[in-house]
């Protein structure tokens, strides 16, 4: 008799449990998207829903109650069944900004990328997650054009490069009433790699209350090009008639918002790269050569002339200049063009460095 009496207990609580698995598998989830409610079936991965433009979603968060604490969740996680019931997708207004600055402090001259973020959906994140931290990928142009224009390292690794540089950030480079803006560079620029368009983009990592770590890149993380040497011309040619401001150390030129040492270096910076280009004059007359950057603040160790009918460019350095092509010449760009400066089929230096002819056809627009 106690045989079945056991027998009967056990199958009733082996019901009960069963049947409250099958109300936990079967029950429903309300996910809020704005104004927007859907249900979501319990055990399901919960869905990436679409950011609006300059936004990226960041995860779901449900409110602690008076049981239970407060849960932030990334997508594709699953909501335990014993947990809250209703979950908001929570969103972060996020973008590069156009155009990186230059970085002129000693020693680690290069190149700063700036991410804005929203201060009021960033203070909405750090609520919700168990921390936040940021940082700023880097990379060559070339390599995120072959990861099919997705800067990241899952995709750089993907597209056989796994050479770009991860920086993390502490806190906020600037930070205002409304955004939150941080700082990633990449410093000691190569004098070879003057000319290499960087791209980059900066990110959340964020790590929710089920223990998972994830990041989140800013959209439109393929910003364009930036390159060390047209900051250096940029920032070199930035003179104004009158001082003001801004502009306070006074040139032939104008006045310049940089001291006399940062023009001298990026003088010295641009001297490095030979960039030169044929002008028209007009119908029936010779094409002649222009030295870049064509403005007044830069004065050029060489010259240079176009022989059109032979196609190509002789370059001079001038009587009285310590400056040698074979020796100071890191760069070569022809009518906007890289060239490698060891290409002795296209590049001859002779005259104890002081001379070089670049063979160019005007017409056709080759080497």
């Amino acid at each position: 008799m106690r045989r079945i009496l056991y027998f009967a207990l056990s199958l009733m609580l082996l019901l009960t449990l069963f049947t409250l698995a099958i109300a936990a598998e079967g029950g429903e989830l309300t996910l809020r998207n704005g104004e927007e409610c859907e249900a979501h079936a319990a055990g399901e991965p919960l869905p990436a829903p679409t950011a609006a433009e300059g936004s990226v979603f960041v995860g779901w968060y449900a409110e602690a109650t008076d049981t239970l604490q407060a849960s932030f969740l990334p997508a594709g996680a699953i909501a335990p069944a014993d947990g809250q019931t209703e979950y908001r997708a929570l969103f972060v207004a996020m973008a590069v900004r156009e155009g990186s600055e230059l970085r002129l402090e000693e020693g680690k001259e290069g190149l700063r990328f700036l991410t804005d973020i929203a201060l009021v959906d960033l203070e909405a994140l750090r609520e919700a997650a168990t921390k936040v931290e940021f940082g700023t990928i880097i990379a060559p142009g070339s390599y995120v054009k072959k990861a099919k224009g997705v800067l990241t390292p899952e995709a750089l690794a993907a597209a056989g490069k796994t050479k770009y540089l991860d920086v993390a950030t502490p806190g906020a480079y600037k930070k205002t009433e409304d955004t939150f803006t941080i700082a990633g560079s990449v410093s000691r620029v190569l004098d070879k790699n003057a000319n290499l368009e960087f791209y980059a983009a900066g990110y959340l990592s964020i790590t929710y209350t089920d223990g998972t770590v994830a990041r989140v890149y800013a959209p439109h993380n393929a910003t364009g090009t930036h390159r060390f040497y047209a900051q250096i011309v940029a920032a070199f040619g930035d003179r104004v008639k009158t001082e003001d401001d801004t502009h306070k150390t006074e040139t032939e030129q104008g006045y310049s918002p940089y001291t006399e040492d940062q023009l001298s270096y990026m003088e010295a910076q641009i001297d490095k790269v030979v960039n030169v280009i044929y002008v028209s004059q007009g119908s029936k007359k010779p094409l002649i050569a222009q030295i870049q950057p064509n403005i007044a603040a830069y004065d050029a160790p060489f010259t240079a002339t176009y022989n059109e009918d032979r196609g190509y460019f002789l370059l001079k350095v001038k009587d009285g200049e310590d400056y040698r092509f074979d020796r100071d010449c890191k760069v070569l760009i022809v009518y906007g063009g890289e060239i490698p400066l060891d290409n002795k089929s296209f590049v001859t230096i002779s005259n104890e460095g002081k001379q070089m002819v670049i063979a160019f056809d005007s017409g056709t627009g080759n080497y």
